[in-house]
């Protein structure tokens, strides 16, 4: 173990190697029979041996350090989530977590280029005899938190395994993470999986789905699919409002619309979520939390707007980020007065209309699973809750 005084960090060299984690790697007779001088290190030779450098942050200064390298690894996993990002994970360190929470954020590096990383918050320690157990869990909240899992470079699944032993190292204790709503596909259970299951477990103790759609197909074929009568009505709605004043669809990465984070959170206050205090608005600290993180969004061109106008007025809005060509629709808000009218169905209607004419998304991730989505007839991604820790326990 080094420390770094300067960015207040700690350092663990793993070396991993395939007979702590992949039985399957044992020569088998066949294989010895075909090739009588087979061994491990020719038939497996990427696997064999990786030296793995893990630094632990426990600070947000030190933390920025790494945003460039961080945004990098975003963009090298495809299943990646933007709750996953610097940009979010920063802004919910400064408005959501506690500032007496200890967390971990580790950082993998293979030959000095960033391969895994995994946010953790420290819950609670058990004590059996000389045996302690740290309890971790990942960042989460039901309102609007999913996805946060370990970020792992494809080929590098054993980046997952030197960070949970440089955690071991570093709070001298078993480690077990606990995990909510984090995709099946990508990150830490994908990597557990291709390891063979042996040096890591998980245990799913909850599964649920959230709504995606897939973009394949040309606007026609897409609503083809869809009920003519569910079709009929969109577009009765779209000429109800119309009848009340010109419409006009703000949607993009860049919209004509003056602070349009301000115009949306307006937007999703005026209905029900906010006289149910759902809202961002209801909450002084989502608030603060989603300027923070959108104004960095923003700089990367990663947020991707909506907004309906009748006249002057907005009276339905998406807050969307786009990640890998996927865009997630975090958050979407209508004008109560105008609810018989259903412009939220109406804007989606239209956004749709467009991801599937320019094809610049490969998918759409609702980041739920959301009941008035089902006349749109996405399909359904399992998000699981999960416990991941030691695959021989104590040793």
């Amino acid at each position: 173990m080094l420390f770094n005084k300067k960015h207040n960090m700690e350092y663990y060299k793993i070396i991993i190697t395939t007979k702590i984690f992949r039985e399957k790697n044992t020569i088998t007779k066949k294989e010895k029979t075909e090739n009588p001088r087979c061994t491990r290190h020719n038939l497996y030779p990427k696997l064999f041996h990786m030296s793995i450098s893990v630094k632990i942050v426990q600070d947000k200064e030190s933390l920025q350090h790494y945003s460039r390298e961080w945004e990098t690894l975003l963009s090298d996993c495809p299943s990646a989530a933007p709750t996953q990002s610097y940009a979010w994970i920063s802004a919910m360190l400064s408005h959501d977590i506690p500032s007496d929470c200890p967390w971990y954020c580790l950082f993998a590096f293979a030959d000095s280029r960033l391969v895994g990383l995994w946010m953790l918050i420290f819950e609670s320690e058990r004590k059996f005899g000389p045996i302690r157990i740290k309890r971790f869990r990942n960042l989460y909240s039901g309102f609007h938190t999913t996805h946060v899992d370990a970020l792992v470079m494809k080929g590098y699944e054993q980046a997952l395994v030197a960070m949970y032993r440089a955690l071991k190292k570093h709070t001298k204790a078993i480690p077990i993470v606990a995990s909510k709503a984090i995709a099946m596909e990508g990150g830490s259970l994908s990597a557990i999986q291709s390891l063979g299951n042996v040096f890591l477990q998980y245990k799913i103790s909850s599964a649920y789905h959230e709504d995606v759609l897939e973009i394949t197909q040309s606007p026609e074929q897409y609503f083809s699919t869809l009920k003519s009568k569910f079709r009929r009505e969109i577009h009765r709605q779209e000429r109800n409002m119309g009848a009340l004043g010109t419409l006009r669809y703000e949607i993009g990465t860049t919209v004509g619309v003056d602070d349009p984070l301000s115009v949306f959170l307006d937007l999703e206050h005026s209905g029900w979520k906010g006289r149910e205090g759902t809202s961002i608005r209801a909450h002084l600290n989502d608030e603060q939390l989603f300027c923070e993180a959108v104004q960095d969004f923003e700089k990367h061109s990663m947020v991707h707007w909506a907004f309906l106008y009748i006249g002057d007025k907005a009276v339905a809005g998406q807050l969307g980020v786009v990640v890998n060509a996927v865009l997630y629709l975090w958050k979407v808000g209508y004008r109560q007065e105008y609810a018989t009218m259903g412009p939220g169905n109406v804007l989606l209607y239209r956004v749709l209309e467009q991801i599937h004419q320019t094809r610049q998304y490969r998918k759409v991730s609702f980041m739920n699973e959301r009941s008035w989505l089902s006349p749109f007839q996405p399909t359904k991604q399992q998000l699981v809750d999960c416990t991941i820790y030691r695959a021989i326990p104590f040793l």
